[in-house]
């Protein structure tokens, strides 16, 4: 996370002020150099945003909010055919998705493999706080059963706390 709000503030700090993007940045005073308008000079931008969101083939859909510091706001990222807008701060994330939000969820934690369809939502949660209370939309106020690491949890109404740790988590109406 550290790594990727400094690449971001590398190119942005160009960016900003001379609306140009670099090839090569000075590696003791981060000032930018060589060609302008490279093609892979954003590429430090999008390690940052790929910290936010991203769809990749072992991780699947991912999202998470360890790099936020404060409230940041993501739109128009087109995965798989949908609009995705993201809000995430260090307090938590929300996710929406063609204009409709998905689900959001309180604490520090990054999504794997998130697959949703009308009546299942189903992830692997990285949970860095003490625990994420995690609301899927898609239930409105109707319950929903729980899954966690394939075993029965219950049902829940409204949201399901999810405690530190890698578990795997599926909620189906």
């Amino acid at each position: 996370s550290e790594f990727a709000v400094k690449s971001a503030k590398l190119f942005l700090k160009s960016w900003k002020t001379f609306q140009l993007c670099r090839e090569n940045y000075n590696s003791v005073t981060g000032e930018g150099g060589g060609q302008r308008y490279q093609s892979w000079g954003p590429l430090f931008a999008l390690i940052l945003l790929e910290e936010f969101i991203d769809f990749c083939p072992f991780d699947g859909f991912r999202v998470g909010n360890l790099a936020a510091a404060k409230k940041n706001k993501i739109e128009n990222i087109d995965i798989r055919g949908n609009k995705y807008t993201l809000e995430a701060d260090n307090q938590g994330l929300v996710l929406f998705r063609d204009q409709n939000k998905l689900f959001e969820y309180k604490g520090k934690a990054v999504l794997r493999d998130i697959e949703v369809s009308k009546k299942r939502i189903s992830f692997e949660a990285n949970v860095i706080s003490d625990a994420v209370d995690f609301y899927p939309s898609m239930f409105k106020k109707k319950s929903f059963k729980v899954k966690l690491d394939g075993k029965k949890a219950g049902k829940k109404k409204g949201f399901v706390r999810i405690s530190q740790g890698t578990v795997k988590v599926v909620l189906e109406r």
